[in-house]
């Protein structure tokens, strides 16, 4: 799947476990398929949920379906959770085997490098994407990040 940053500019993402989309560190500056050769060894950027419009309404282009690896299709997904009352913190860890989360009680120190358990908008991932590459702060995780 292409996620368009600017006109004629693209990051690649993927669909990982039905659930969460991986967005890679890889710029295409094309509409064309990805070959698992290109994306082997490319720095996964984030894994997050996306609402579903993106993957149907054809913002998105999608240019091919890469399989997961074994083991990526059995690999647990670590997020984290805060109670917006309490303010407690949690690691979220799911399962795709099982298709079950577990929490475990945490602190906004250990959950520190984890992503927030969200479902982002297109245009929020796209402000992310061109954040990223610009060098400059997105004002989206900022606001997940656990206090």
């Amino acid at each position: 799947m292409l996620v368009p940053r600017e006109e004629g500019v693209y990051s690649v993402a993927r669909l990982a476990n039905n659930i969460y989309m991986e967005f890679y560190d890889l710029t295409l500056h094309d509409v064309r398929p990805v070959s698992g050769q290109e994306l082997h060894g490319v720095q996964v950027l984030f894994k997050v949920a996306v609402h579903n419009k993106a993957l149907k309404s054809g913002e998105w282009p999608v240019v091919g379906k890469l399989p997961l690896t074994a083991e990526e299709e059995t690999a647990k997904d670590v997020f984290f959770m805060q109670d917006s009352l309490s303010n407690e913190v949690f690691k979220y860890v799911y399962n795709p085997l099982t298709r079950r989360a577990s929490q475990f009680p945490a602190t906004a120190e250990d959950v520190r490098a984890l992503e927030a358990v969200a479902v982002w908008d297109s245009s929020h991932i796209e402000e992310r994407l061109r954040d990223h590459y610009a060098g400059r702060p997105n004002k989206w995780t900022e606001h997940f990040r656990a206090k």
